[in-house]
């Protein structure tokens, strides 16, 4: 296995949204927002005043739609409280059929699909103020832009409108605890970092999403068995709900890993986070392997042996296929020496 998605995990959490001071003049009118075509809902001709709208910019393909968490797991508590509304910009293999079909799950919700033909709408707010635009936008009550950033803070910043708090504070607010997330994230090899990681997820729930997996796979990478046990059933639940599919691996092989000194493989949470994996999407080379290795341990050759075979079928390129062969060839031999 690789570290890949374990590498990913820091950047990813680092950058899921820039500072308050980063994201230019905020608490202004926002943009004009006019999409020409809606895919799904009714046409929005311009931002009513009297209601929060969070928008959604999406300048990747419609595949990564997920119509029951459209802005993410976290979020779906809020978004009968606000108007929201996912734009997509025509990319080259985008076209509005694509987006109506792929969203015909959001009909029956409040959530509207607007498709930004020539991606104008999006330049237009990303030239906003002179900030990047990311993948969020907030507009309050009035009118005004008072966010944008990535989803995963999306609640925090909702509740704080809804409660008519001081956007600027609550910016503050985020920023500090960014800070924080960012300080810890790659680094869970300790008693002291999970303990501050079980404390930034108490204060705000969302970010366990995205920092438990991580943390879950540090501490595992780091011989921190005991530690990791304490929040791995938390982990693989979070990455089930974000679709984490290579975390899910990730943490699985931790578990099985030839190499590794664990006394308790806990097979059965190793095996739940494999299968949810090879759920999420199409199976690849090295998550075959770990499944197979999960079979092994638990001393089924004959499952071990089929997933293998799949695993060296899936590789890539021959010297990840000979890796693998040799790997079923072990497997075989176990199995003709019984």
């Amino acid at each position: 296995m690789n570290g890949l998605v374990t590498a990913l995990v820091p950047l990813a959490l680092a950058a899921a949204a820039p500072s308050a001071a980063a994201q230019g003049k905020l608490d202004q009118p926002a943009p004009p927002f006019a999409p020409q075509v809606f895919a799904v809902g009714k046409p929005i001709a311009k931002l009513a005043a009297g209601k929060i709208h969070v928008l959604g910019f999406r300048q990747a393909a419609i595949d990564g739609l997920d119509p029951a968490h459209p802005f993410g797991p976290w979020f779906d508590s809020l978004l009968g409280k606000v108007e929201p509304v996912l734009v997509y910009s025509d990319l080259k293999d985008l076209t509005v059929d694509k987006v109506e079909k792929a969203a015909a799950a959001l009909a029956k919700t409040n959530v509207r699909v607007a498709f930004d033909v020539g991606g104008k709408l999006h330049e237009a707010w990303s030239s906003f103020n002179g900030f990047q635009m990311t993948s969020t936008a907030v507009v309050d009550k009035a009118g005004k832009l008072i966010w944008s950033g990535d989803a995963l803070w999306l609640n925090y910043v909702v509740e704080a409108a809804i409660a008519g708090k001081d956007m600027a504070k609550t910016r503050a607010e985020i920023d500090a605890l960014m800070a924080r997330v960012s300080a810890v994230t790659g680094e869970v090899e300790s008693e002291e970092a999970l303990v501050e990681v079980e404390a930034i997820v108490k204060q705000y729930p969302p970010v366990g999403l995205e920092l438990l997996p991580g943390a879950c796979i540090n501490l595992g990478d780091a011989g921190e068995f005991a530690l990791q046990d304490r929040i791995v059933e938390r982990a693989i639940e979070a990455a089930i709900q974000t679709r984490a599919a290579g975390s899910l691996n990730e943490i699985a092989w931790t578990y099985v890993a030839p190499r590794s000194k664990r006394e308790d493989r806990k097979l059965d949470l190793a095996q739940k986070a494999i299968e949810a994996s090879l759920a999420l999407e199409e199976p690849t080379s090295d998550r075959l392997d770990t499944m197979a290795r999960v079979w092994f341990w638990k001393g089924d050759l004959d499952k071990a042996i089929a997933a293998q075979r799949r695993s060296v079928e899936a590789a890539k390129n021959p010297r990840a296929r000979q890796s693998k062969q040799k790997i079923l060839d072990a497997y075989e031999a176990e199995k003709s020496g019984r």
